[in-house]
């Protein structure tokens, strides 16, 4: 096999990227990564698929400068969306202050896309997965273990290492309205939705939960299970009774505990939200309408799980046009769902109009908006980060 002394990167090290050193102070990053849609948005499948492969360069500690594109196309794939991957490749490209100078394409039964990336690093900046010598840091705190990460550790001789255990969430539903989400409601029930709701945004967030069922709006309940929750848990959500109303006794439970750290946050929906602590240990109280609960949990309780687990936060997001003009309480955060289409040269964002209640409307968008609380509105034309979910 040929050898050259200016190849830092090759063959024999499994990292991201090749590298070459060109003189003293550059070196060349060079990769490829594609591979078929995991999207259904063609733009937002492109743009992710030339994020993963920009990231290659970056994992080397190197900054992208060029980049080609890869493409397999089938024989009936409509232009309009062969397009849209390209433009949602060109947008990420852009965003990384790197070009486009041509590309590749074969016929294929499947699509596929991705991009041929080459950047410059300085030598002595060089990151790499097979480079580690003693003392040198391979994983800090928060990071997330792949299935390479364990090739890696193997490689240097490593079966074990210490890793935080997923924390246990426990999930409580108040409201003597509630029924299982399996029971057809009579008159004056409804569905018990945030159990199955908060239960999926847990494991999501690397967590796993104990759901300890529907509770009347009994306060000497509440605070039994919740005595339980505590000890079994490492946290607590409470779903309903977080309002002023008569029944709604969540607050005082929660504060009989131990602290009462607030109770309201300056945003819509999620409103009425309650936060305190209790042993060390966070307690939610969210509003009992599905959407509200929803964004709190995305918001709020993602990133305490995070703090447990010390796991870096990250989301997805995509600039668009907005359809329609968005009035905002001043002095409160407002959030709400999007349908994302393509018109024309355009990510066009289309609000989805409900009540905190309706999640089904919710689940038919494809992700959601922030309107700041110190700002009045958004007008029809404006441009907007829309946070796509599941990705």
């Amino acid at each position: 096999v040929h050898s050259d002394p200016n190849l830092l990167v090759g063959f024999d090290k499994s990292d991201d990227a090749s590298v070459y050193k060109v003189s003293d102070d550059l070196a060349l990053v060079q990769t490829v990564d594609f591979f078929p849609p995991i999207a259904d948005d063609p733009f937002i499948f492109g743009a992710i698929a030339a994020t993963n492969a920009l990231s290659d360069v970056y994992a080397m500690g190197g900054e992208p400068k060029l980049a080609l594109n890869i493409m397999a196309v089938p024989k009936n794939m409509p232009k309009e969306a062969i397009h849209e991957i390209l433009k949602g490749g060109y947008s990420k490209v852009y965003e990384a202050g790197a070009l486009i100078t041509g590309g590749h394409s074969i016929l294929d039964e499947e699509p596929k896309y991705g991009l041929s990336v080459t950047g410059f690093v300085h030598p002595d900046k060089l990151i790499s997965n097979s480079g580690a010598k003693p003392g040198d840091v391979l994983f800090r705190k928060g990071f997330k273990i792949t299935a390479q990460d364990i090739g890696s550790l193997a490689a240097m001789g490593i079966r074990r290492v210490k890793v935080a255990s997923k924390p246990i969430i426990g999930i409580i539903s108040t409201g003597n309205e509630l029924v299982p989400s399996n029971v057809a409601p009579r008159n004056g029930e409804i569905r018990n939705v945030n159990s199955d709701l908060l239960a999926a945004i847990v494991l999501e967030a690397g967590a796993s939960y104990i759901d300890y069922g529907i509770l009347k709006d009994e306060e000497s309940l509440l605070s039994n299970t919740l005595d339980k929750a505590l000890k079994e848990c490492d946290m607590v959500l409470i779903s309903g009774g977080s309002s002023a109303g008569e029944k709604d006794k969540t607050a005082d439970v929660i504060a009989s505990k131990g602290e009462l750290l607030f109770h309201g946050i300056a945003m819509k929906p999620g409103k009425p939200t309650i936060l305190g602590n209790a042993k060390g240990k966070a307690i939610f109280g969210l509003p009992g309408h599905p959407v509200a609960s929803y964004f709190v949990a995305k918001l709020f309780v993602n990133h305490a799980i995070a703090r447990i687990t010390g796991k870096e936060q990250s989301a997805f997001h995509v600039k668009a046009v907005l359809s329609e003009s968005l009035a905002s309480n001043h002095g409160r955060a407002q959030y709400g769902g999007v349908k994302l289409v393509r018109e024309n040269e355009n990510l066009i964002a289309n609000p989805i109009h409900s009540k905190s209640g309706l999640i089904t409307t919710l689940a038919q968008s494809d992700g959601f908006y922030e309107i700041d609380s110190e700002c009045e509105g958004i007008k029809s034309g404006d441009e907007i980060e829309v946070y796509v979910y599941g990705i």
